[in-house]
């Protein structure tokens, strides 16, 4: 079934037709494939002046065969009739010669989504390249405007089309036209070694959602300034509190232990914890694959499967790792729906995930907290998902008498994240970046280590 309606999805629709049954001619079993066109533009302007103007447009395919047990992956850019019947011929030359994989398989029919919802996810109005290049320079100029600004690390804007087609020779044909369209400017405060740079920027489905230029560029440059003067702390054990973009790359270490090809591996904290509270009883994680105008929405996963909307983690419990087909076969679960396409090869991926958020604000969190280190900005991996040692390099504020104070960078954060995940506890603020959502959180048990 294919929610396609427009002639590039047809197009793309018939070529990836053609190539499955190519790789059937040339001796397949089974086959898998997508089929892929983008069109963008990007532009950048620096103190006033254009800097970049750029359109580019790309297509490709990819194809997974099946021959004997046996698997070969490749990809290509030639959608010709030649070029695919090059690319299924390699393909199937390849899988005679590799290893078998007992898991890898494509879906039983009755596995395979068959309603396949319209969803908000490309926006009909292409932004022209002069509104672009307003909306670089009304940033860039509200951000040059903020005092203590000194320079300017440039202004972007850029928008994305992309169509997806999905099809297996076991019957499933589905696609999706998605678009992206993004803003960002960065600040520079102070001179010489004590510049301080940082930056704001909005992403969104519908360009009519995204945040405006001058409260973007105006943000940008109050957050440069504001860490002018940053020296390093002192060494202390005080609550840890994340702003919602460093509180979002918290959340993805939570939902990289619950990724089924860790969890199949063995890399995985998390391996046997369905069932088990592994996160604040407070707290719940929820998915919403429908969510309107959501970055992660889709109507279906990268094997055809039916997508749901799912909780998680419920209360602090986590009841589900995610799977696609070969990691639950290899589990001996059922798949949840959660495979994605990466070229050739099907990995696993979530939509529009979110940390729940609760009724405290910002600032009564940190009233409540009286002393702790806010985090704006953390360096570096530092997060060993097999034992849970965590340690990262981390800049931000002193909280002192529950306010914001003096600027401080060069800190390191440590701890064990089974440990923090336990004692984590969030704000209001539920903020959005990309597919993931996270509000402010605090966490405690870290050691910050200073001077």
């Amino acid at each position: 079934m294919s929610t396609a309606n427009t002639a590039d999805d047809l197009q793309l629709e018939n070529r990836v037709a053609t190539l499955l049954d190519l790789a059937t001619k040339v001796g397949a079993d089974a086959a898998d494939a997508t089929v892929f066109g983008s069109d963008q533009i990007s532009v950048g302007r620096r103190m006033g002046q254009v800097e970049t103007l750029e359109r580019a447009d790309s297509a490709g395919v990819d194809l997974r065969v099946f021959v004997n047990g046996q698997i070969a992956q490749v990809s290509g850019s030639d959608l010709t009739d030649g070029g695919l019947e090059r690319l299924a011929e390699r393909a199937v030359g390849m899988a005679k010669y590799s290893p078998a994989d007992p898991f890898a398989q494509l879906a039983d029919p009755e596995q395979l989504a068959t309603e396949l919802p319209a969803l908000e996810t490309c926006d009909p109005v292409e932004p022209s390249t002069e509104d672009m290049l307003n909306r670089a320079a009304e940033a860039e100029e509200a951000m040059l405007g903020v005092e203590g600004i000194t320079n300017s690390g440039g202004a972007s804007a850029g928008w994305t089309k992309s169509s997806l087609v999905i099809a297996t020779t076991n019957g499933f044909l589905g696609s999706v036209q998605s678009t992206r369209q993004g803003l960002s400017v960065s600040g520079i405060a102070g001179e010489g070694e004590a510049q301080k740079r940082d930056y704001d920027y909005s992403l969104a489905v519908y360009g009519e959602d995204l945040k405006d230029p001058r409260e973007i560029g105006l943000e940008a440059g109050r957050r440069s300034v504001r860490q002018l003067g940053a020296k390093q702390g002192s060494t202390a054990q005080v609550p840890v509190i994340f702003e919602p973009r460093v509180a979002v790359r918290m959340f993805a270490l939570l939902m990289g232990a619950i990724n089924g090809e860790s969890v199949v591996r063995g890399t995985s904290l998390l391996a046997d914890h369905v069932g088990k509270p592994v996160i604040a009883p407070g707290l719940s994680v929820f998915e919403d694959p429908f969510k309107p105008r959501g970055q992660g929405s889709r109507p279906f996963d990268g094997e055809g499967l039916p997508v749901r909307k799912n909780t998680l983690f419920d209360q602090g419990i986590l009841t589900t790792h995610l799977h696609n087909l070969a990691t639950a076969k290899q589990a001996g679960v059922e798949p949840t729906g959660h495979a994605s396409r990466g070229g050739a090869s099907v990995g696993i991926g979530y939509a529009n995930t979110w940390l729940s958020p609760s009724e405290l604000s910002v600032e009564e969190m940190l009233k409540d907290a009286g002393e702790a280190f806010y985090v704006t900005s953390l360096m570096g991996q530092g997060a060993n998902m097999i034992t849970g040692d965590y340690s990262q390099g981390a800049t931000g504020f002193w909280v002192r008498n529950g306010v914001l104070a003096e600027p401080v960078e060069s800190m390191t954060l440590g701890g064990k994240l089974q440990d923090m995940w336990m004692a984590m506890s969030t704000a209001s603020d539920l903020t959005w970046f990309g597919g993931m959502g996270a509000p402010t959180l605090q966490m405690t048990g870290l050691t910050i280590a200073g001077t």
